[in-house]
């Protein structure tokens, strides 16, 4: 990945997932922060990762960051809800498939 900077346009051709998005703003995030508020986290069990604060962002910029914060703690409860559903469903298909083959259906 390049190092994008503050001003320039960032572009995620794919965008199903948008994390090319994401990157790009964590990696902003973190380089407009002061070397004390730089941290490593893991997160959902993934890879160590160096995240800042964002401390030196203007205002509007950190206006914005909080409503990307925002709108990835939803994303992140979203995926947490779909692990579940799977699980729930995982556990339903042998009872299902048994009433599909019974004839029960």
């Amino acid at each position: 990945m390049v190092a994008p900077k503050i001003g320039e346009t960032m572009c995620d051709p794919a965008a199903g997932t948008f994390g090319f998005g994401i990157a790009a703003y964590e990696f902003i995030r973190t380089a407009s922060s002061s070397p004390e508020f730089i941290r490593e986290m893991q997160r959902n069990g993934g890879p160590v990762v160096r995240r800042g604060l964002g401390d030196r962002l203007t205002p509007e910029q950190r206006r914005i960051a909080s409503y990307l914060d925002c709108l990835l703690s939803k994303a992140d409860a979203i995926r947490a809800a779909q692990v579940e559903t799977q699980k729930e469903l995982d556990a339903l298909m042998p009872s299902v498939l048994a009433k599909a083959f019974a004839g029960e259906l």
